[in-house]
């Protein structure tokens, strides 16, 4: 849906009461003011709308002193089909609330407390297969009432109202928006500013880089809009590891997962990345004991999307005495070959396998080393014990992915 930026004169809105339009605010004209004077509506219409709308997206300046507001009737947008199924958007004090009522069930996110008023806030408020959201500034808002996070219905259920009502409840009415209200979009899709979600049960932490080299963990945070939580979100009563980072550089990610003090080595952690509705398991599961020092993971963030190149066998830390077959599999990858080095950076001895001459690509997710080439690998061991292999990946747009490192050894030397 576009944007209604007239909406008295050709775009099918209506003004009830009185609403004030104004250009007062730099880079948003024609925004609409609601105050005590200007205490009418602005209706958007919905017929050209699907009945099931994920999105709300606004810009909303605040013209009172926020951080002080005792004020619980700021509404910013209304859409109302009858008692028990209306949604809202409204400040409430110093907070912004998100709320739907399907059959009269409420299903509510309400954020903490904002920082400040007299400033331009972007908000989108969304839903759909992973639930409510609301983000502000293109990142997302931290929550003091989370109870709608589950909600994967729809705005109303069945059919929407004629019109959405934009700053007020109703004409007249004294719930006015006391501020600014401009580029109200409302789309049929859960959108939200692009983003990634690296998501780890304890008992763990994780670091991840961004394409440039720029870090987020729980002690830094380099990358601008990034966000690192901690909180239970698997309900199992410990603390779980998000880091959450906005509008995402194409290019390689790597994600570290660091055993936390004194945990386990028989505990288990499961590692996710989250990219809009798609979920990917990159490890499930995995022992703390499995871990030496940290354990290194590679996803690549492409236009089409994440990429993922995963080991399946030999297990890490595997003990070999004789060739076996190197077993991965892929998201989003369809050439491949294998590494190896004597040092878990790849920076020494590093040989790359698949004859010829170890820099053809092939499109199967196995390969077993022939005879000549696991000798390769026997007289690399004998400079070091340890020898550590991944998988390089690579796509039709040429995309150029790596998977995680895994290392053995061999028990004749």
């Amino acid at each position: 849906a576009t944007e209604v930026q007239s909406p008295v004169s050709g775009n099918g809105g209506i003004v009830s009461g009185s609403v004030g339009f104004a250009s007062a605010r730099q880079q948003h004209l024609n925004s609409a003011l609601f105050n005590s004077t200007y205490n009418g509506v602005v209706q958007f219409p919905t017929t050209n709308l699907n009945p099931v709308e994920d999105t709300i997206d606004l810009w909303y300046y605040p013209n009172y002193d926020l951080p002080n507001n005792a004020d619980e009737t700021k509404h910013l947008f209304y859409c109302y089909k009858d008692a028990t199924n209306y949604a809202l958007i409204k400040i409430v004090n110093n907070r912004l609330r998100f709320r739907i009522v399907e059959n009269g069930t409420n299903h509510t996110v309400t954020t903490t407390a904002l920082g400040e008023g007299n400033t331009w806030y972007h908000i989108v408020c969304t839903f759909g297969p992973d639930g409510m959201h609301i983000y502000i500034n293109d990142k997302e808002a931290n929550y003091a009432v989370s109870d709608g996070l589950g909600y994967t219905g729809r705005i109303i259920n069945g059919g929407l109202p004629t019109y959405f009502q934009i700053g007020n409840i109703s004409a007249a009415n004294t719930r006015y928006c006391n501020g600014y209200i401009d580029e109200l979009r409302v789309y049929g899709y859960q959108g939200s500013p692009s983003y990634l979600e690296f998501l780890v049960d304890c008992p763990v932490d994780i670091q991840v880089i961004d394409p440039n080299g720029k870090i987020v963990d729980k002690f830094r945070n380099e990358i601008w809009g990034a966000q690192y939580i901690e909180s239970d979100f698997n309900g199992d009563g410990s603390l779980d590891d998000k880091i959450i980072i906005p509008n995402p550089r194409q290019g390689n990610y790597t994600v570290l997962v660091i055993p936390e003090p004194g945990a386990d080595p028989t505990d288990v952690y499961t590692l996710k990345v989250i990219n809009g509705e798609t979920k990917l398991i990159i490890t499930q599961n995995a022992p703390i004991g499995d871990i030496d020092g940290e354990e290194t993971f590679g996803i690549t963030f492409t236009s089409e999307g994440v990429k993922l190149a995963k080991l399946l066998s030999p297990q890490n830390h595997a003990v070999l005495s004789n060739p076996v077959t190197f077993d991965w599999e892929s998201i989003g990858y369809d050439g491949f070959r294998i590494e190896f080095s004597l040092d878990a950076q790849f920076k020494k001895h590093k040989k790359n396998l698949i004859i010829p001459n170890g820099w053809e690509w092939i499109s199967e997710t196995q390969y077993t080393p022939t005879e000549e080439e696991w000798n390769r690998l026997v007289k690399m061991a004998k400079r070091n014990r340890a020898i550590y292999w991944r998988v390089i990946a690579t796509d039709a747009e040429g995309n150029i992915g790596s998977s995680e490192t895994r290392s053995f050894s061999l028990n004749s030397q």
